[in-house]
């Protein structure tokens, strides 16, 4: 099997058997042998990476662990610390200390990824290591950036102003709470997605932080920007976990 889809079946059997073994259904045990199993497969693969939308290891070892014992537990464990040391590792050459590359897709949810790893692996261990540097990631987000934008909709001092979102388009009104992709790589804004009917924003079709791109990263703030401003169930999904988990 693929290494990146070990990391949802391991999710799979876990939840499984969570939910077997709080209505007592006599398969939790199975089930839980299943997730160790499938967790084992892809601790020894070569496709291992951090949360996001096409990796949900993180919160798979964070729900089973508590339920192994000895050294699968510990590795799984050790393996939430290394996303996070990674990234540390990264944030440290990057001047305005991203942990995760900007000039790549998904930078954002990625991002809330870093932040809801810290959280399970403090969770799970309560080491605290990684505390600060995901309330940074989390700044980040919200627009302690290059940009100066959140990428949270209506959060933060400014977010964007042009989401590129039909409904938004129609109405002129931002769907408020929603997040996007955020940065990207430059190249990909060589053809934005317009049309006709659309509404133009801005206004005069200008990019006012073109300034501020750099590192091969372009974020665009304009209704066919796609690749940097497209609104996602997956992205907002995955910051809306995050900040839960943060509060709590």
């Amino acid at each position: 099997m693929a290494p990146r889809r070990r990391d949802d079946m391991e999710f799979g059997a876990t939840e499984l058997a969570l939910a077997a073994q709080r209505f007592g259904d006599d398969r939790a045990a199975g089930w839980f042998a299943e997730a160790a199993d499938w967790a084992t497969s892809y601790l020894d693969g070569d496709g291992r990476g951090s949360l996001g939308i096409a990796d949900v290891s993180a919160m798979a070892h964070a729900d089973l662990a508590p339920h192994l014992d000895g050294e699968i537990r510990d590795r799984l464990a050790e393996d939430l610390r290394g996303h996070l040391r990674d990234a540390v590792t990264f944030a440290e050459k990057d001047p305005f200390g991203s942990g995760v590359a900007y000039w790549s897709w998904d930078s954002v949810p990625k991002t809330f990824g870093l932040v809801l790893t810290e959280a399970y692996y403090r969770r799970l261990t309560g080491d605290q290591e990684f505390t600060a540097f995901a309330g940074r990631q989390r700044g980040w987000a919200l627009g302690a950036n290059p940009w100066g934008r959140s990428f949270v909709i209506g959060a933060g001092t400014r977010s964007l102003d042009c989401p590129s979102h039909a409904i938004a388009n129609l109405t002129g009104q931002s769907p408020v709470g929603a997040v996007v992709n955020g940065p990207n790589a430059a190249e990909q804004f060589k053809e934005l997605n317009t049309f006709p009917t659309m509404r133009a924003c801005p206004s005069d079709g200008s990019n006012a932080l073109a300034e501020f791109d750099g590192a091969g990263a372009r974020f665009l703030d304009h209704a066919g920007a796609w690749a940097s401003a497209e609104v996602a169930i997956d992205f907002t999904s995955t910051a809306l976990l995050a900040f839960a988990l943060s509060a709590h």
